[in-house]
């Protein structure tokens, strides 16, 4: 039945088909090989041809959804701006989060998330005000964590451009650096 998934149009989930997916997300997280309904555990991934089964954990790297049966490519590729394996919350952080993310918040409508977006970008808030949310909420930027993303991108005189995206979580490692690098990306364009 997760099969289904696969033929979806790119980025584009029905009910029922959010809900299969969601089932076998939380069965690749859990530790157990308890199949949950409309889920999928290690011998459904077997039965499928599959040659790896769920990973009976928390996500490690956001690739890994892709490792999750019925997962669509560019439903991933959608996702994958948004999504982070370091926060360890249930919600996206508002004050950080891109317009997809922050639809997965309660009472969120596209609108308000661009809207939102638009005010936290805005100049008049760098004074550190914070924008705030459609249920009245400020969501304000602080450095509370030790894990951090940053985006760097450079352009030429002749438009050419690139970007290089790194996650970083401080504290030292075996290396004697400050910093450990939890994620690296170069060469790709949004």
């Amino acid at each position: 039945m997760l099969q289904e998934l696969d033929h979806l149009p790119p980025g584009l989930l029905d009910l029922d088909a959010a809900q299969l997916l969601a089932a076998a997300i939380e069965d690749w997280r859990d530790s157990d090989e308890v199949e949950r309904a409309n889920g999928a555990e290690l011998e459904t991934y077997v039965a499928a041809g599959l040659g790896v089964g769920p990973g009976n954990r928390p996500f490690m790297m956001t690739e890994e959804l892709l490792q999750v049966m019925g997962m669509p490519w560019e439903l991933y590729k959608k996702m994958e701006p948004g999504l982070t394996v370091y926060s360890n919350a249930g919600q996206p952080d508002p004050a950080y989060a891109p317009v997809e993310a922050l639809l997965a918040m309660p009472d969120m409508t596209e609108q308000d998330a661009v809207n939102f977006v638009a005010d936290r970008h805005s100049e008049d808030l760098m004074g550190g005000a914070g924008a705030v949310l459609p249920n009245g909420q400020v969501a304000m930027a602080r450095g509370r964590g030790v894990t951090y993303s940053i985006v760097a991108k450079a352009t030429l005189p002749n438009g050419i451009w690139d970007q290089v995206q790194a996650t970083v979580r401080l504290g030292g490692g075996s290396d004697g650096l400050p910093y450990r690098v939890l994620r690296w990306r170069e060469g790709f364009h949004n």
